[in-house]
């Protein structure tokens, strides 16, 4: 827990006005901690600091409280068990679940019993603060106990507020799992099937079955169905919130507009036959989860274990720092970077073990072991913002702007010691390293390509970057270099968000270098490349087609992009990049390799796949040698990502003659 030096009146902090009269009941064994707490929350509310479970009962039966704050461990009673006994008086009473240590059963048996809040020390005051707020608002119906609840609203603000903020996801009702599928009932009666990736009360995030499927943003949709295994858990109304295109399929993201379907037995459940089929389900469950062998969970244990030592550890030498020094001070950058140090190669061996057991999972297990992971070490691991957002994806693909940026910028993100040194020790691995690398040698072959365009010509040299994202490359060109003011950048990518964030960044650097460079981003997908572009390939006598030009860039790349694209895709992207080159042309590629030392990590813990290459593999990808092309591969220097270039005779036609023009069919 954390405090600053002066705090303000608790409305004030939080944006609401709350009755002064409004009883937060404080339930913690540890009095430093009731303290520290009763300081925080004294102002406009009154507070009550208690040290048991049966102080709490007693004052709660004298004065019902507006909310109550209860600590999970605790000597004679525990939380849990406090929370029944709570509840049991007031069903609507609002409670705060705090811990030290991150057990996602708990957290799981909390929030089934109610709990509002489940939060990990060490944790922000002013978080706290807001949720007490809130809960004050909210607590209309909360000091009624159970007798009098049968003549209230059976579904009072309060209650239909606290569905709203269970995650179904984290409560495990339903769960995410492989089975989960989702049905959508056009208005045209047309029926799409679709993959549950991810699930709250009002939204769902689906991949798409067919990617030719043509849906559009803010479509209606007349029937959406969710089934959690072989159970139909919602049947509604739904709309369309938005539909991207991640090169290879599409991801939707839905709201639901109706309830769930509550689930339950019913008479008919207990019938022979569907007695006998309900226990082979859990049988065939059961037997599902024994296919993870015991050298798996061993390995998910043992770094399971390695963390929260750590976490509890770093939460003390953190507790101690502000203790010593004063809470308005920060752990200095050479301290945290003087912990990563030390830690990292503990942090390493922690999964050697996991990494080992990942790399021998098959295809069809995948999913479960995944489940078995998360269920693990999301608890302990989705503190750090970094791995937050790989896994939730807020733009619904791995690798967004978002992430990509992250691992350029301070990588001591998150409000504890552990979730900054978490954060650190992901981004700063061999994967981030590459990626990093990637990012600098792009920034050396616009240098190197520039100056060999303008050395024979004075037009300005053509860049075409295919998937930019945040174009982080170019940012730094365009900042620090003036040959920058003689390039001309076309730079695609498929979603829009990313788009107007490049396009501010790139602006924000020329500002910055002082430079006028002519720059246009635009949304163009692999999909639409591949349309376009295969006409260049198929027609030799066409010099254009749309915005795409024969025999016009000097300098084309395509990094990152190949990671999930099929063999098929990435060749005829090149294939089309040949087409689309000037004489003396360089193309460039990229391809994460096997040997990525995190490989089971991206996989199972933050759910980002790759397609891996070997050099071979990659080099094959290159045009036909018929084309005349100069080829080579080339490893990063951490030996993650494979580089494959390709150089254009400087005597090539720009029209093709009968022998270099090809026939092959548009991958589908």
């Amino acid at each position: 827990m954390r405090i600053q030096p002066q705090h303000e009146p608790l409305a004030a902090k939080s944006g609401l006005s709350t009755p002064a009269s409004s009883l937060v009941l404080v339930v913690d064994d540890e009095k430093s901690h009731r303290d520290l707490l009763s300081k925080a929350l004294t102002g406009t509310c009154r507070v009550c600091a208690v040290a048991s479970v049966d102080e709490a009962l007693a004052e709660a039966r004298r004065t019902p409280p507006a909310t109550v704050i209860l600590d999970y461990q605790m000597p004679q009673t525990n939380g849990i068990e406090g929370l029944k006994k709570l509840r049991e008086l007031y069903p609507g009473l609002p409670v705060v679940i705090l811990t030290g240590h991150a057990d996602l059963e708990i957290a799981r048996k909390a929030i089934r019993l109610g709990a509002v809040e489940y939060m990990l020390k060490p944790f922000e005051l002013n978080d706290l603060i807001s949720v007490v707020s809130r809960n004050i608002q909210i607590a209309d119906y909360s000091h009624q106990p159970r007798h009098q609840l049968a003549t209230l609203d059976p579904t009072p603000h309060f209650t239909r507020r606290q569905h709203e903020l269970v995650d179904l996801w984290r409560g495990g009702n339903p769960t995410v799992h492989a089975e989960n599928r989702m049905v959508l009932n056009l208005e045209s009666g047309q029926r799409i099937e679709a993959k549950v990736l991810r699930l709250s009360r009002h939204l769902v995030q689906v991949e798409l079955y067919d990617p030719t499927q043509e849906l559009e943003s803010g479509l209606s949709l007349k029937s959406v169905q969710v089934w959690v295994g072989e159970q139909l858990a919602y049947d509604g109304p739904g709309k369309l919130n938005s539909v991207i295109s991640t090169g290879s399929n599409r991801v939707g993201e839905i709201d639901l507009h109706g309830d769930w379907i509550k689930s339950g037995l019913t008479p008919q459940a207990f019938q022979p036959q569907a007695l006998d089929e309900a226990a082979q389900g859990f049988i065939d469950r059961w037997r599902a989860t024994r296919n993870i062998s015991a050298e798996f969970r061993l390995a998910v244990a043992d770094a399971t274990a390695f963390l929260g030592e750590l976490s509890g550890w770093l939460d003390g030498l953190e507790l101690s720092w502000h203790h010593t020094t004063g809470h308005g001070h920060t752990v200095s950058r050479e301290t945290l970077e003087r912990l990563l140090r030390v830690l990292t190669p503990a942090m390493n061996r922690a999964f050697e073990a996991f990494e080992a057991q990942a790399g021998s999972v098959s295809e069809e297990l995948m999913s479960l072991h995944a489940e078995y992971v998360r269920a693990s070490l999301h608890p302990i691991m989705l503190c750090a913002p970094f791995v937050h957002r790989c896994f939730t994806k807020p733009l619904g693909y791995p690798g967004d702007f978002g992430v990509m940026n992250r691992m350029l910028d301070d990588p001591f993100e998150g409000k504890s010691l552990f979730a900054k040194m978490i954060n650190a020790w992901v981004i700063r691995s061999p994967a981030g390293d590459a990626y990093r690398h990637r990012v600098a040698h792009l920034v050396g072959v616009l240098r190197r390509e520039v100056t060999r365009v303008s050395t024979g010509s004075a037009r300005p040299t053509r860049v075409l970057s295919l998937g930019c994202g945040a174009a982080r490359e170019t940012q730094h060109f365009v900042r620090h270099d003036p040959l920058s003011e003689q390039t001309e950048f076309t730079l695609l990518d498929f979603n829009p968000d990313t788009i107007r964030h490049a396009q501010s960044k790139i602006e924000a650097a020329m500002t910055d270098g002082n430079r006028h460079v002519n720059v246009n981003v635009r949304e163009f997908s692999v999909h639409q490349m591949l349309a376009h572009g295969s006409r260049l390939v198929t027609q030799p006598r066409l010099l254009r087609s749309g915005f795409l030009q024969r025999g016009h860039y000097d300098v084309i790349y395509c990094a990152g992009l190949f990671d999930y694209l099929s063999d098929r895709v990435c060749k005829r992207l090149l294939e089309i990049f040949w087409h689309m080159a000037a004489p003396g042309a360089v193309i460039v590629a990229s391809n994460f390799a096997p040997s990525n030392p995190i490989k089971g990590f991206m996989d199972y813990v933050l759910d980002w796949r790759l397609i891996y290459r070997d050099e071979p593999t990659v080099a094959s990808l290159a045009v036909d040698e018929s084309y005349g092309a100069v080829s080579q591969t080339m490893y990063s220097p951490d030996g993650v990502e494979i580089f494959l270039t390709m150089r254009k005779p400087v005597d090539a036609p720009i029209i093709p003659d009968d022998r270099q023009t090809t026939t092959a069919p548009r991958p589908s």
